[in-house]
């Protein structure tokens, strides 16, 4: 009777089994075909298979009760062959399935579909086999096995042994048979301590049971990256770029043993597949493949070992990478293991393990924003893991201690060298999005980690200009998964002996270069400083000469550490110029960035000689002529037998400005030159030589002189006075003074040379000359004291530069008499580049007669002088006449008689208006004698006469009319 259904049980070996009747009725003894016509089957449904049992970490002790998870039910199905029209109805009938040819074994076709989408256990009406082995995971057998076991009870020694039936060739000797999961069955509450996982029974499925995967269609990616928002183009060159998916083929179980009994199975299977990587360093390719819905199978490895149902040895493996890119496979292991409980009783558990495998010990990277051109990890094999983490997310590797993973790097940067170093990381499976969220938690230390100052090549030219020890780096992932440097912390050379200062310097790489390479800057600027580092060396340093003031915050690979604005372009226009040297001074008090000239012809690596160009012969070429320049300046260290040397060289091209004083600075065939050198030797003592020189200048002075300058040099060097020197100077007055020109014959040639007055202080630097004139005496002239004298001052602070000139000085004034007159004075003018400073003189003159007539002497005399002065604006001008005679008769009566008038004017600003004011004393002093009485009476008289603020203008006092008559008058 079809459809019928009963149950076979033998206590002897614990067979149970029951069996369901297809197309089959029980005619006496036998079991018949119904229907001839049709096929007649043997569902054989077996009690389940497989026990699911939860498992404990390592050192843990297992709880009571521990929790299980019971499979289902399994089912064989069992066809009589063609021709065979019935079987025995007998327990030992119905067992016989074997030789093949009476009962076969029905596998599960490749290619099916199952009546119900949610019950993969039924074909066209019909059961299939369906063995649930592991718990959730449908599996048959392939066309090549059939089962084979006793159909009677077999007892040795006393010992019965339980039923069984295992999967053995068709034909010829034992050998690895071939398993094909085809469903899993679903609606079953989840497992967490399950194993394999329902994910990744998932991935067994399709890697066992998939046909091959067709390429992609290019409408339906284009849709997918429009909804995402994604390039089309962009989108379709991934696909076609990256696509392998297409070549994998799928590949079944093997098993060497396979044991269904009434108590569970004991099985020996295992799986091993091979699909392809597909890209996850493109962030936009991830999201259209999971949009486009292809599969990304996880599950790599998977073994099983069971006995009677009960797991012993359980083993997946789970491909995925490192958030550095190299290839690893996380790895579970669940084994039975003799421990005890609470209580102390034995008992045999399952106990995991997790760890990770590098499989891809080094990675090798080909961008500019990571300073290594490959990271090789060391230690491949991860001691276990915590328990505690998403194996199909991306999570941070931690023991079971709690604690990160800290695997040993080595990296190699673009010059080959290598350095050590820990590193955490994250581990990326397979089917996982990309791993920027989780990268960012957590502390910092996961991604800064110190370097211990090793020295990198932080660009990729792999030259010693670009190698700096490095404190720490801080890694990052940007929107592509793809290992970047964020910063590091490193230590400049070049700023510590600037600085004296061994404090680490936070960097970034610039942009330009992580597009375009060193070469997309002349100076080959490649790495940003957080906080810029003020260059300033003083007046002090460098003789007043220039004062380089500039914030450097960028360190290029030919030019050292520069300001932003020279690092990163090639040509300079005179305001990027003025804003990088604002504050700089030239000759102390003219800015320096305006007279720097715009570089107009673009820049290119020339322009910044090697290391090995920075000879003392390069230096000597530099300073000798005009051209070549070094436009941007350069500060590098290198390397010398005595230490370490800190080299600034610059040598800018100038040009000619007005000074706000009226006055010039005239550079049109000037160059500046600034050379200097920090030595700081292995024992820690620093020794500086500056050198700074000026060459072929002028500077004019309010239009009143003109001073010129073949070469003016200062020189610095340890443990000698500063050495400042002039050659070629010549100094020439215009205008109103241009009188004194004439005296050029008695000036020296070389007024600032050897043998002049030269005078460094703190304060600055004077050198000049102080020229006596010889006395000069031709008959009754004689001209005597006369001092010629012109000093340069040149101030170490923000004082400007200044020139005095004097014929004489006020306290030693030059006397010239002739006859019976005479007189004497002084002369002094003092410029700077502000303009006129002050011009102070003073001239005395008079005359003197005596008569002696015996009885009678006396005499009468008539002097005048005159002083003025102009400073800070205002002027002053003073004069006087005294005149008086005298008289003496034999000594007893004297009479003498003295004028004096004073007259002083000076320039005054009263409420904001500008006044003359002019003052004079006058006085009479009249004193006789006549033997022992005398008397003197003095008369005298002040009086001063000033302009009123009220006094009313031009304009006020002429009408317009007038005006113009009198314009017209003179027209």
């Amino acid at each position: 009777m079809a459809g019928e259904r009963f149950t076979v049980v033998r206590p002897d070996d614990l067979l149970v089994l029951d069996v369901e009747l297809v197309n089959l009725v029980v005619d006496g003894g036998r079991l018949a075909r119904a229907d001839r016509s049709r096929p007649a089957h043997l569902l054989v449904h077996l009690p389940p298979q497989h026990v699911l049992e939860a498992s404990i970490g390592v050192g843990e002790v297992p709880p009571r009760p521990l929790p299980a998870f019971v499979a289902g039910p399994s089912r064989l199905v069992l066809t009589l062959a063609e021709g065979v029209e019935e079987i025995e109805f007998s327990v030992e009938g119905i067992l016989t399935w074997w030789p093949p040819g009476r009962l076969n074994s029905q596998t599960v076709p490749r290619s099916f579909t199952p009546d119900d989408p949610g019950d993969p256990t039924t074909i066209g009406g019909l059961p299939v086999t369906a063995i649930e082995f592991p718990a959730r995971l449908l599996i048959c057998h392939e066309n090549d096995a059939r089962w084979w076991h006793r159909t009677r009870p077999f007892t040795a020694d006393g010992r019965t042994e339980v039923w069984h039936t295992q999967l053995v060739p068709v034909e010829g000797p034992p050998a690895e048979l071939r398993l094909r999961a085809f469903g899993l069955r679903r609606g079953r509450p989840a497992r967490p301590w399950s194993l394999p996982t329902e994910a990744q029974l998932e991935d067994v499925l399709f890697l066992v049971n998939t046909d091959e995967i067709p390429p992609p269609v290019q409408g339906p990616v284009l849709e997918a990256a429009a909804r995402l928002g994604i390039d089309q183009n962009l989108a379709w060159q991934l696909i076609v770029e990256a696509w392998q998916a297409g070549s994998y083929r799928p590949q079944p179980l093997y098993t060497e043993r396979f044991m269904l009994t009434p108590l569970g199975a004991s099985v020996r299977m295992r799986g091993q597949w091979d699909y392809p990587d597909v890209r996850h360093d493109v962030d936009a390719f991830v999201r259209l493949l999971q949009e486009l819905g292809v599969p990304n199978p996880a599950v790599e490895h998977y073994h099983h070992v069971t006995g009677l149902g009960r797991d012993q040895y359980v083993r997946v493996v789970e491909r995925g990478r490192l958030h550095t890119g190299h290839r690893a496979a996380i790895t579970e292991i669940r084994e039975r293991v003799f421990d005890t409980d609470e209580k102390g009783w034995p008992v045999a558990v399952l106990v995991r393990r997790r760890f990770i495998t590098v499989q891809e010990p080094e990675v090798r990277y080909g961008g500019r924003d990571l300073p290594f051109a490959s990271l090789r990890i060391t230690d491949t094999v991860t001691p276990p893991l915590a328990s505690d983490t998403d194996e199909r997310e991306p999570f941070w590797i931690r023991l079971d201690s709690g604690k990160d993973h800290f695997f040993t790097v080595i990296g190699t940067d673009s010059r080959g060298g290598q350095v050590t170093f820990t590193l955490p990381a994250v581990f990326v499976p397979a089917s996982a999005p990309l791993p920027d969220p989780v990268y960012r938690d957590g502390p910092e230390e996961r991604r800064t980690r110190p370097l211990g100052n090793q020295v990198v090549a932080l660009a990729d030219d792999g030259g010693a200009s670009t190698s700096f020890p490095v404190r720490n780096m801080t890694f990052d992932l940007p929107d592509a998964a793809a290992l970047t440097m964020e910063r590091a912390a490193i230590l400049v050379p070049a700023i510590e002996e600037l600085t004296g200062e061994a404090a680490e310097r936070t960097v970034t790489y610039l942009q330009a270069y992580v597009d375009d390479g060193l070469d997309h800057a002349a100076s080959g600027a490649f790495l940003a400083l957080a906080d810029g580092v003020p260059l300033n060396l003083g007046a002090d340093q460098v003789g007043g000469l220039a004062s380089p003031a500039a914030t450097l915050n960028t360190i290029s690979s030919r030019g050292g550490v520069l300001p932003d604005a020279l690092a990163t372009a090639d040509t300079f226009t005179e305001d990027q110029l003025a804003a990088v040297f604002a504050g700089a001074k030239l000759l102390g008090s003219v800015p320096l960035a305006k007279v720097l000239a715009a570089v107009t012809t673009p820049l290119d690596a020339t322009a910044f000689p090697s290391q090995q160009q920075l000879t003392e012969e390069m230096r000597t070429r530099l300073a000798a002529a005009k051209e070549p320049s070094l436009p941007v300046p350069i500060l590098r260290t290198t390397r010398v037998p005595d230490g370490t040397e800190l080299q600034y060289l610059w040598k800018p091209a100038l040009r000619s400005i007005d000074l706000a004083g009226l006055g010039r600075l005239d550079l049109d065939r000037a160059w500046l030159l600034l050379d200097a050198r920090m030595l700081r030797g292995t024992g820690g003592t620093v020794t500086t030589t500056v050198t700074g020189t000026l060459r072929a200048f002028a500077i004019e002075f309010a239009g009143v002189a003109r001073a010129e300058f073949d070469e003016l040099t200062f020189a610095s060097r340890p443990g000698v006075k500063p050495d400042v020197s002039a050659r070629g100077v010549e100094l020439t007055f215009q205008g109103e003074l241009d009188f004194v020109n004439e005296l050029q014959n008695l000036l020296p040639k070389d007024c600032f040379g050897a043998g002049s007055l030269v005078d460094v202080t703190p304060e600055g630097v004077r050198a000049g000359y102080a020229l006596a004139v010889p006395s000069a005496q031709v008959g009754v002239f004689n001209l005597q004291n006369l001092v010629v004298s012109a000093v340069l001052t040149i101030p170490f602070g923000d004082e400007p530069t200044r020139l005095r000139f004097a014929l004489s000085e006020r306290h030693s004034p030059f006397v010239l008499t002739i006859m019976a007159f005479g007189g004497g004075g002084f002369f002094a003018l003092e410029v700077g580049t502000e303009g006129v400073v002050s011009v102070e003189g003073a001239l005395e003159f008079g005359g003197s007669v005596a008569l002696d007539l015996g009885v009678a002497s006396g005499g009468v005399y008539l002097m005048g002088g005159v002083y003025f002065r102009w400073t800070d604006g205002a002027a002053k001008v003073t004069g006087y006449v005294r005149c008086g005679g005298y008289l003496s008769v034999l000594g007893i009566v004297s009479v003498s008689v003295e004028f004096y008038l004073a007259l002083e004017y000076e320039k005054r600003t009263i409420e904001g208006r500008r006044i003359s004011v002019v003052r004079g004393v006058g006085s009479v002093t009249l004193s006789v004698r006549v033997l022992f009485f005398s008397k003197t009476v003095t008369l005298s008289l002040e009086k001063s006469f000033e302009g009123s603020p009220g006094d009313p203008t031009f304009e006020e006092c002429v009408e317009p009319a007038d005006w113009d008559a009198y314009c017209l008058a003179f027209a």
